[in-house]
């Protein structure tokens, strides 16, 4: 049953990763290749875009849509307690905020290849953004 209703969440919000993945890294992409600031300030406006943005835009839908089309009831009833299902909508939602994260932290160590931050710096601001 849980199985089925994590496919469910997967299907419902799966656009929301690749979106951000597309906007963060067109962002880190011209930021950090143009060169126009230095790269910590290009990290940490893509951090900082992440881990404020993308919570509020993924939380806007994992409830609302049930509720707009009429399946929270019916997920409320099924035979699975009401808060694995509330953990499992949670869990998946922090997943989808992470998934850019760490997709953006790999692109920026591929591409500044340590010109002027650490690997470690960069890891650790983004560990922070993902503690966060």
């Amino acid at each position: 049953m849980m199985k089925a209703l994590l496919w469910k969440e997967w299907h419902q919000i799966r656009w929301k990763p690749a979106f951000a993945l597309v906007v963060v890294s067109s962002f880190m992409g011209i930021g950090l290749w143009t060169r126009a600031v230095p790269d910590e300030g290009i990290v940490v406006a893509s951090i900082l875009g992440i881990s404020l943005l993308m919570p509020v835009f993924t939380a806007m839908g994992l409830f609302a849509e049930e509720a707009e089309e009429g399946t929270l009831r019916l997920q409320l009833r099924l035979p699975v307690d009401a808060r694995r299902v509330y953990c499992l909508k949670m869990a998946m939602g922090a997943a989808v905020t992470a998934a850019p994260l760490m997709l953006a932290m790999a692109a920026v160590l591929v591409i500044t290849s340590g010109r002027e931050m650490s690997a470690g710096v960069i890891v650790g601001y983004y560990g922070w953004a993902l503690a966060f």
